[in-house]
């Protein structure tokens, strides 16, 4: 799956009763795969997902965390937006309505 590495954001976490359920399929999709919350609704329903990872160094002493931000639609998962590089699409997960 093609993601973007983005600064984060700090944006309330929605609860879980007032997400779509494709959000949810989607959501139960990665679980396992990577730690993945939802992280933002926009006015328009479209929703970001942030998923974070944490890496430990090879002494175990230092944590240092991968953050991505990925954008998902009542469409599909379809793109990331990058601080960066533009647009960059996403593969790998299908989200029906």
């Amino acid at each position: 799956m093609a993601t973007c590495s983005h600064n984060g954001v700090n944006d309330p976490v929605p609860s879980e009763e007032n997400m779509p359920e494709w959000v949810l399929k989607f959501m139960k999709q990665i679980n396992g795969e990577m730690k993945g919350y939802i992280q933002h609704l926009d006015e328009n329903l479209d929703w970001v997902l942030a998923m974070e990872q944490s890496q430990e160094d090879t002494h175990g002493k230092e944590k240092r965390t991968n953050r991505e931000l990925c954008m998902i639609t009542n469409k599909g998962l379809e793109v990331a937006p990058s601080s960066n590089h533009g647009v960059s699409n996403l593969t790998g997960y299908s989200i029906g309505t």
